[in-house]
């Protein structure tokens, strides 16, 4: 019995040896084919918030020195072309915009959404029927939407806001619903959970393959697992957590950076 288990224990350990060479690519060809599962079910979650909101046009202006007010910006928001998409071609300069919201049913949509993935700062007012500006309060769902509940506010008549992006920003304004809201906030949360899940179980299991062959190959693929976790969380929008910690805006900055100069 102790000759049958021991000649299946060598058998086992002859075919996966990780300190031979066909045992390394055995386990590169297995962590490459997790890493592959993982990025297409990621990709292949559908994202229908766009079904599930109201496309908004909204004018938009760089931010200028000249600014005086609040209220020059917005006269001169007033009179500026207006579009559906806002793109900063890397410019990091504040950019202010002003959505009309004089002809929307703020009583079912009420929820404004402005979808981005790379901006780091923001404040918004509402221009309520009288033509004062009071600042809102915005929400966040993982760092890639901004919310702001109007249900409670419906004499608003626009949204003036200003936005600082850092990378290669677009800006998308919208109305929902709450269910809609909701919904898009849970599957946001899963994506985010599925990624990470999967991304550090392979970067510990290549940390023991690491310490157990004492392979500088695996030390490299960790890396760039690392590094491809950080790239995937900045595309997605929720890069401005790590490891459970928030970012500060300004370490934002800088872990955008690191993060493209990792990859």
């Amino acid at each position: 019995m102790q000759q049958w288990v021991g000649f299946h224990q060598q058998g086992f350990w002859r075919i996966f040896n990780w300190q031979s060479r066909q045992g390394i690519v055995y386990l590169a060809c297995m962590l490459l084919s997790l890493f592959a599962w993982a990025s297409f079910s990621s990709l292949s979650v559908s994202d229908d918030e766009h079904s599930r909101s109201i496309a908004l046009a909204f004018s938009s202006q760089q931010d200028s020195p000249a600014t005086r007010s609040l209220f020059d910006v917005l006269e001169s928001l007033q009179r500026a072309p207006v579009a559906h998409t806002l793109r900063t071609q890397l410019n990091e300069q504040p950019f202010w915009t002003l959505t009309d919201l004089s002809q929307q049913n703020l009583a079912e949509h009420g929820f404004l959404s402005f979808r981005s993935r790379h901006w780091v700062d923001s404040s918004c007012w509402r221009q309520s029927g009288d033509g004062s500006l009071e600042e809102l309060v915005l929400l966040t769902d993982h760092g890639r939407r901004l919310m702001v509940d109007l249900r409670t506010l419906p004499d608003t008549r626009a949204v003036l806001c200003q936005f600082r992006f850092v990378g290669p920003a677009t800006l998308q304004i919208g109305l929902q619903t709450r269910e809609s809201y909701e919904a898009n906030t849970v599957m946001l949360e899963r994506r985010q959970g599925y990624l990470e899940g999967v991304l550090y179980l392979m970067i510990g299991l290549v940390a023991v393959a690491a310490l157990m062959t004492g392979n500088i190959l695996f030390l490299c693929y960790g890396f760039w697992l690392f590094a491809s976790l950080r790239l995937v969380a900045m595309q997605e929008g929720w890069d401005h957590t790590f490891i459970g910690f928030e970012l500060s805006a300004s370490a934002l900055v800088h872990s955008r950076m690191v993060a493209l100069a990792m990859y």
